[in-house]
């Protein structure tokens, strides 16, 4: 599960192995609901085919989210697929993502 406040961006730089990223691509939502419209792009990009690393951001809009993980206003779930050459869909990551309200905002 992923937690981050509302208005912030988040990333991570993951390796794959075992798995041939030449020609491939990703993609990822962030949604309300499975099935619900799209809240937010999970920006994939494959950074090195041959090494197999990756690179994942995402931009939380503001003005989204709960008081508190229970809140069910913060519950959101995310996923990233990959698409390989041939145009195989194959799902790498699944996730529940709470999004806090902000407390403050820059001024």
């Amino acid at each position: 599960a992923l937690t981050i406040v509302s208005g912030d961006s988040w990333s991570r730089a993951p390796t794959l192995t075992g798995i041939d990223l030449a020609g491939a691509s990703m993609r990822g939502q962030l949604r309300k609901t499975v099935g619900g419209a799209p809240v937010a792009p999970i920006t994939c990009t494959i950074t090195d085919a041959t090494a197999g690393e990756l690179l994942w951001a995402l931009d939380v809009p503001a003005g989204i989210g709960g008081c508190n993980a229970k809140d069910p206003a913060a519950q959101y779930v995310g996923e990233i697929e990959l698409v390989d050459s041939l145009g195989k869909v194959r799902t790498l990551v699944r996730m529940a993502v709470t999004i806090l309200s902000e407390v403050a905002r820059a001024t």
